[in-house]
């Protein structure tokens, strides 16, 4: 009687891989926002962090594993790269898919407020009045501190 035949995590790992000349794709289990996930150990985890694992080794702490392509899908190795949640941030705004002005869901302002803010002539205490703000806000959209995109 023949034994039972285990594949190792790296097997299983690359028979949902689709490589491409450039990204890896994931094409097995995603999340709506199109990142992989992979059982490991009993636990469903993102493939992407498999994926460095696998080549690289443990990940220690709460680091997170980037991706350079911005493809959510990607789990080649080379196209990722440790990093805290900070630094995750910082690499979203640098390449511009932060959300800015109306598309922050924090926003008080239109673009059409922020125009009328700049243009107005109106003190700036009246503005923060008129608009429910801080006084130092305002201030900041004026000088183009905030809402530079506009």
């Amino acid at each position: 009687m023949a034994g039972k035949v285990t594949r190792t995590l790296r097997d299983r790992f690359v028979e949902k891989v689709k490589k491409t000349n450039s990204c890896w794709n994931w094409i097995a289990n995603r999340n709506k926002k199109g990142y992989g996930r992979f059982w490991v150990n009993g636990k469903n985890e993102f493939a992407h962090r498999t994926a460095w694992e696998i080549a690289f080794g443990k990940i220690n702490g709460d680091v997170r594993v980037l991706h350079r392509c911005d493809n959510p899908s990607c789990v080649k190795p080379t196209h990722l790269f440790l990093g805290t949640h900070a630094d995750n941030g910082l690499d979203k705004a640098r390449k511009g898919r932060s959300a800015k002005g109306e598309k922050n869901g924090n926003s008080k302002l239109s673009v059409e407020d922020v125009i009328f803010i700049r243009n107005s002539g109106n003190s700036v205490s009246e503005l923060a009045d008129d608009f429910g703000m801080d006084r130092t806000q305002i201030w900041n959209i004026i000088k183009r501190k905030q809402w530079k995109h506009v």
